[in-house]
């Protein structure tokens, strides 16, 4: 989080454009994250897990494939994202 707070990268109350969201940390031990829903149907978690954008995942490491439950609220979520940064393509 400090590298974060030193480049001037994390989200503050004033400035939401192009920065990081750090509200959660989640490790390789603990990708579940069903034990954090509401009770019954946690829709706002669930649309905010969906649209969560992982900084960094390999393919055994995939949120999604950890929080399989998911799919079952939002039956259309695709699982993998695509993320356009705006820069161009060297040829």
């Amino acid at each position: 989080m400090l590298f974060f707070v030193i480049f001037g990268l994390k989200r503050s109350l004033h400035k939401k454009s192009k920065k990081f969201c750090l509200s959660f940390y989640i490790t390789q031990d603990a990708q579940n994250l069903y034990s954090v829903t509401l009770p019954k149907t946690d829709i706002y978690f669930s649309y905010w897990l969906a649209h969560l954008i992982p900084l960094y995942q390999e393919q055994e490491t995939n949120i999604y494939h950890h929080n399989k439950w998911l799919k079952s609220l939002l039956p259309n979520f695709p699982e993998q994202h695509i993320i356009n940064v705006g820069t161009k393509k060297q040829q």
